[in-house]
């Protein structure tokens, strides 16, 4: 408003802006991230569905009585089917939860967890890298008693690619790998220690 000598409006400037065409674009980038978040929901899906079958098949060759016995090699080698489908499926969720970070989307599930149960069910998902690369994981934790109050499938899916990073990178036969953690104040700190080749300095940032 322009004021007049008393202090009361006298005339008005009055400044349109037509936000028809910001809208519409903010409705087409609306429908695009729903048509994304659809899709990759379907692959996911699908590739879960192809890998499930595989694994099935693979237990089924390993019953003597179903398809026959298999000899050491062969067992090996459906071990190993069997390995990388289970690691294809955790790569098949991994997608989706980074599209969902992405989206600021991720839910999480709050528990009581033992921490100590914890890192030794996850230790002993390995046991048979352990057994095939004569490695070691080892669980260390200050107290067996103490609990915190965190989402479970989400820690062991963070732990779970931190140990197969590790397993890549440390000696065969030789290989060690300490999963543990630090109570500082009333606060919780993992930490995952190996021997393997590190990460060059100029790189760890």
């Amino acid at each position: 408003p322009f004021l007049d000598d008393r202090g009361n409006p006298e005339q008005y400037v009055t400044i349109r802006v037509d936000v028809t065409e910001l809208e519409n674009t903010k409705e087409t980038l609306r429908k695009i991230m729903a048509q994304r978040e659809k899709f990759i929901a379907m692959v996911t899906h699908d590739l879960k569905s192809l890998a499930h079958p595989i694994e099935g098949y693979c237990k089924m060759l390993k019953e003597p009585e179903i398809l026959g016995a298999l000899n050491y090699k062969q067992v090996e080698a459906v071990n190993e089917i069997i390995d990388c489908t289970k690691r294809l499926e955790v790569m098949i969720s991994d997608m989706h939860d980074a599209y969902k970070l992405d989206l600021k989307q991720m839910k999480f599930n709050y528990e009581i967890i033992n921490l100590n149960v914890l890192l030794e069910s996850i230790r002993s998902t390995y046991i048979s890298f352990e057994k095939e690369k004569q490695i070691k994981i080892i669980v260390k934790v200050p107290d067996k008693k103490i609990t915190i109050n965190s989402d479970e499938k989400r820690l062991f899916q963070v732990f779970s690619n931190l140990i197969r990073n590790a397993i890549d990178f440390i000696p065969q036969n030789e290989g060690k790998i300490e999963l543990g953690a630090l109570v500082q104040s009333r606060c919780v700190v993992f930490y995952l220690r190996d021997n393997g080749i590190g990460v060059e300095a100029e790189k760890q940032e």
